[in-house]
C-alpha cells in the first residue's frame, strides 16, 4: 500500500534515474537558496545599514551585471572544460562563504555597504557558472526519450522556488532577523553540494571547436548584431517589430503615425 501510496505522489523519472534525482534535489535546493538570498540581499541593506536609493541602485545593478557580462564568455568557456559537475560544486560551495559571510561580519560588527557589493557580484558570477552548468550536465543524467519530463520536473521546482523562497526568506527575516536570515542561503547551498556530489554519471565528450574563446566570444556578439540590423534595417520593419505592443502604446502610435 505504502509502495502505490508513493507512485501516485512521487514522479516515476525519480525513482528510476538516482543521478537525475540528485541533480534535481541539489538544482532545487540551490534555486531555493538564489531566492532567499535575492530577498535577504536588499533587507539587509535597508533594515541594517540604512542604505539610501542610490546605494539600492548600486546593489541591484552589481547582482545583475554577470549574467549581462559573463553569460556569453562562460558559455563558450565551459564548453572546453571537462567536469562541469565539479564546477557546480564550488560555485555552492563559494556562494555558501559568500553569504555566510554577511551573519559573521554583522556579529562581528563590520558589515557594510561595499561588502554587499563584493558579496552581489561574486553570487552572482558563480550564479551564471552554476546556471550554465546544469544544462550540460543534464544531458548525461537523463535519456533522451524522458527530456521533457526531466525538464517538467526542473522547471516546476523553479517555479515552487519562486512562489515559496520569498514566502520562507521573509519569515526567517522577521523571525531571525535580516543577517542572521541569510544563513539559510547558505546551508541551501550546502545542502545543493551533497546531491551534487552523488552523481556518478559520466559526463559528454568535449566537442574540439576552432578559434580562441576571444574569437568566438566576438562572433557570439557580432552574429545577432548583424542579424537585428538586417532585419530591423528599414522603417516599415521596426514598425513590424512594435506592433506586438499594446495598442494604446504612445510610442507605438507615435512610430506608425510617422511612417504614414
Amino acid at each position: 500500500m505504502g509502495s502505490r501510496a508513493a507512485d501516485r505522489f512521487v514522479p516515476r523519472l525519480l525513482v528510476d534515474a538516482p543521478d537525475f534525482r540528485r541533480l534535481w534535489l541539489g538544482q532545487t535546493i540551490s534555486v531555493f537558496g538564489d531566492q532567499v538570498t535575492q530577498l535577504g540581499l536588499p533587507l539587509v541593506a535597508v533594515l541594517t545599514l540604512g542604505a539610501d536609493a542610490s546605494q539600492m541602485g548600486v546593489l541591484t545593478a552589481v547582482g545583475l551585471f554577470p549574467h549581462l557580462l559573463f553569460s556569453l564568455p562562460v558559455g563558450i568557456w565551459l564548453d572546453r572544460v571537462r567536469s562541469r559537475r565539479r564546477l557546480m560544486i564550488w560555485s555552492d560551495i563559494g556562494r555558501a562563504a559568500l553569504i555566510g559571510s554577511i551573519p559573521v561580519a554583522f556579529v562581528a560588527g563590520i558589515l557594510s555597504m561595499p561588502q554587499l557589493y563584493v558579496v552581489g557580484f561574486l553570487a552572482g558570477s558563480l550564479a551564471v557558472v552554476f546556471d550554465l552548468s546544469w544544462q550540460t550536465l543534464f544531458v548525461s543524467v537523463t535519456s533522451r526519450d524522458r527530456y521533457v519530463e526531466a525538464m517538467a520536473l526542473l522547471n516546476g521546482s523553479r517555479s515552487l522556488a519562486s512562489v515559496g523562497g520569498p514566502t520562507i526568506g521573509g519569515l526567517l527575516v522577521q523571525v531571525l532577523g535580516a543577517p542572521i536570515a541569510m544563513l539559510a542561503g547558505a546551508v541551501s547551498y550546502i545542502g545543493s553540494v551533497v546531491f551534487l556530489r552523488r552523481i556518478r554519471s559520466p559526463e559528454p565528450p568535449i566537442e574540439s571547436e576552432e578559434g580562441s574563446i576571444r574569437d568566438r566570444v566576438v562572433a557570439g556578439l557580432v552574429g545577432p548584431c548583424t542579424s537585428l540590423r538586417a532585419r530591423y534595417g528599414s522603417p516599415q520593419a521596426r514598425a513590424t517589430a512594435v506592433a506586438g505592443r499594446p495598442s494604446g502604446d504612445p510610442s507605438r502610435l507615435l512610430l506608425l503615425a510617422r511612417l504614414r
